[in-house]
């Protein structure tokens, strides 16, 4: 103990306050992606040919900036051709906070069986979810007698209601 001490009086410390925090900040991870976002784009790495075209999934089914990144990334990076090295093309297309998300993602030994059929699961409630959003301020407006009421709204608005309660899932 008295030698360590001896050594830590003869080492000179004087760090600037940017040293000091230098390594600290490398180890901070960027924050996860939500977890709709990384799950869609989990079935999208099993089976990228998925995410060419609009009618599965499109860039603005993500709510995360960097999922949609990520997502037009997988997309140029497929349609590039050569199915062998679409991961190598994604990776270096991305900036390094997006390559740190997506290569957790990569790396995910979840199941993946049915694939297509659970990215249509996902974007389907997704865009449920967004379409429940959006028709809420409206309903209630109409409750509130702000809004001439429209039955169609209504009804939308009270099916996606129950079927979005109906379907959701436990953290």
């Amino acid at each position: 103990y008295l030698q360590m001490q001896k050594l830590s009086k003869n080492k000179s410390t004087s760090y600037s306050p940017s040293q000091r925090a230098r390594p600290l900040q490398a180890a901070v991870s960027p924050p996860e992606l939500p977890v709709l976002d990384r799950d869609i784009l989990f079935y999208l790495f099993k089976f990228p040919s998925l995410a060419l075209g609009d009618e599965r999934v499109s860039e603005s089914d993500f709510g995360d900036a960097r999922a949609r990144q990520i997502f037009m990334a997988l997309r140029q990076s497929w349609a590039a051709g050569e199915e062998k090295n679409w991961a190598t093309r994604l990776l270096e297309a991305l900036p390094p906070e997006q390559v740190c998300l997506t290569r957790g993602i990569l790396l995910d030994d979840r199941e993946n069986k049915n694939g297509e059929n659970m990215i249509s699961q996902l974007v389907g409630r997704l865009r449920k979810q967004r379409r429940y959003q959006e028709l809420e301020p409206l309903v209630m407006r109409m409750a509130e007698g702000d809004l001439p009421l429209d039955i169609d709204i209504q009804q939308e608005y009270n099916r996606l209601k129950g079927e979005l309660l109906g379907t959701r899932k436990e953290n």
